[in-house]
């Protein structure tokens, strides 16, 4: 987090932030303290000799010039309200006192460590309160404003991030009102501008980067023609897609997580994937290969992002004050249980390369169980056979059923795998 350059004025701006939120009473004492001159013309009540009413729009930038800092902490001792709060780079006033001196490095690495909790998400939820709260200067009963906002910026889990930029003091809430605090706006701008830095100049998955390694498919049983049909199609970067259709636990989801070792893959689930969120991700990371599983549950807006890129190769997005296109040579895999849900069109792009998957054999499923296992999980030969064997008779034969039971062992023994999977029919209702 970098500093905010300080101007000449800097300082005198803050002081008349902080006597704005300071009140009426407590502008017209310190400014009578301090002997400003049109402050003395009025008394305690706020009227002068011909009745006129003290103007604190007039008296803040007269005091803001001329007090010093000694005078405000100490005419402003023991004078403030608790509920009053000031974080300023020049000033804080906490729990009733002021002094000078800001918190300033201590909200941004608060705001540094919710970069990598929501990644884009912070962006889109501050920038949303940002735009509507200082920008177009809604401060009250903005709280759908500010949610639609960043929904459009592609923003999921608003509540959470909103929540935790409340904790890290960048805004504040009050039921239906959110805002951000004047005196800490040029830090969020400035942490803004530098996580769209950040977010522009991405590591971009070149091509020739992408590489096959040897071992690619290795842990998938059969197949072997695929296998090649599909490294033949990322080699030569060939413009074809694939869409693998299967019940689940078949070999759609491992060649999903094969291809997801490769340089230059951008994952998403179709349930939980949005038209803006997968824009921006074509944007910023400008994937060779797409590997979007649970296809047949995307939205329908989803579906014309797709429908673009993969027969024109072309993104396109189009927001308030925000127009840009491109070319992406993307292979997208997509990968569900049924194709039933798949729009006509959407299928339509993927042209012969769809393949079904039929069920898997039990010879089948234990020599897969036993190369995914060993291979990821580390699990001797000998236990992920009888994991395997175990999984296909006594629980749901799913590789991923297999694999929470390798994940559950505490020790590598056949008597502890028979103890997980007693422990998972009990509780499953199968016994």
């Amino acid at each position: 987090m970098s500093a905010v350059e300080e101007e000449p004025n800097d300082r005198i701006a803050e002081r008349k932030l902080l006597l704005e939120a300071l009140g009426y009473d407590v502008i017209l004492k310190l400014g009578q303290g301090i002997g400003e001159p049109y402050c003395l013309r009025f008394n305690e009540r706020g009227y002068d000799a011909q009745y006129n009413r003290f103007d604190e729009s007039v008296a803040i930038p007269k005091i803001a010039e001329v007090v010093t800092d000694d005078q405000l902490v100490s005419l402003l001792s023991d004078k403030l309200p608790l509920y009053r709060a000031f974080k300023g780079k020049f000033y804080t006033l906490r729990d009733g006192k002021l002094r000078v001196g800001t918190e300033w490095p201590s909200i941004g690495e608060k705001l540094l460590k919710l970069v990598s909790k929501h990644q884009n998400n912070l962006t889109a939820v501050l920038g949303a309160c940002h735009q509507v709260c200082v920008t177009m200067k809604k401060t009250y009963e903005n709280y759908l404003h500010v949610e639609a906002v960043a929904k459009e910026l592609g923003a999921k889990n608003f509540r959470t991030v909103l929540t935790d930029l409340e904790l890290a003091e960048a805004v504040v809430r009050n039921k239906g009102d959110i805002r951000i605090p004047g005196e800490i706006i040029p830090l969020v701008e400035t942490f803004l501008n530098e996580l769209r830095e950040q977010e522009e100049k991405p590591e971009r998955f070149e091509g020739e980067q992408i590489g096959i390694p040897d071992d690619l498919f290795e842990c998938i049983i059969g197949y072997d023609d695929l296998k090649d049909e599909i490294k033949f199609t990322l080699k030569e970067r060939r413009k074809l897609h694939y869409l693998l259709v299967g019940p689940p636990a078949t070999a759609k989801s491992l060649f999903l997580l094969e291809l997801s070792r490769l340089r230059g893959v951008y994952l998403a689930t179709g349930s939980r994937v949005s038209a803006a969120g997968l824009t921006d991700a074509f944007f910023t990371y400008q994937p060779r290969v797409l590997c979007l599983d649970e296809i047949d549950k995307i939205p329908m807006e989803v579906t014309a992002v797709l429908l673009s890129v993969m027969e024109q190769g072309e993104v396109l997005e189009t927001k308030y004050k925000r127009h840009r296109s491109m070319k992406l040579d993307l292979t997208v895999f997509g990968a569900g249980n049924t194709d039933k849900f798949v729009p006509p069109e959407l299928k339509s792009r993927f042209g012969s390369g769809i393949f079904y998957f039929p069920p898997y054999s039990e010879e089948d499923f234990v020599q897969v169980c036993r190369g995914y296992l060993t291979r990821y999980e580390k699990i001797p030969l000998d236990i992920a056979t009888l994991i395997a064997e175990e999984t296909w008779y006594q629980l749901e034969k799913d590789v991923r059923v297999a694999r929470g039971v390798a994940r559950r062992l505490r020790e590598h023994t056949p008597a502890e795998v028979y103890r997980i999977v007693r422990l998972l029919r009990k509780y499953s209702g199968q016994e």
